[in-house]
């Protein structure tokens, strides 16, 4: 079941920010497998916003290993 995020905008902004942050972190400490799952728990529409915030935050070298990981595991 997709987790559910807030109904209002800035809630809603908060939470993908939190969320993406949160699964960065745990990507860049080695917990790859966190980052999928991460993802599959939400709406495929929210997933989306939070891969977009990741790699616009994340250095070359980790939107780089994100993308491998990603591509692997499909």
């Amino acid at each position: 079941m997709a987790k559910t995020l807030p109904i209002g905008c800035s809630a809603r902004y908060n939470a993908i920010i939190h969320i993406a942050d949160e699964l960065l972190e745990t990507f860049i400490n080695g917990n790859k497998s966190d980052l999928l799952a991460g993802l599959e728990e939400l709406e495929p529409k929210t997933a989306y916003a939070v891969l977009s915030r990741m790699m616009r935050t994340a250095s070359g070298e980790t939107r780089e290993a994100i993308g491998i990981y990603l591509l692997e595991v499909a």
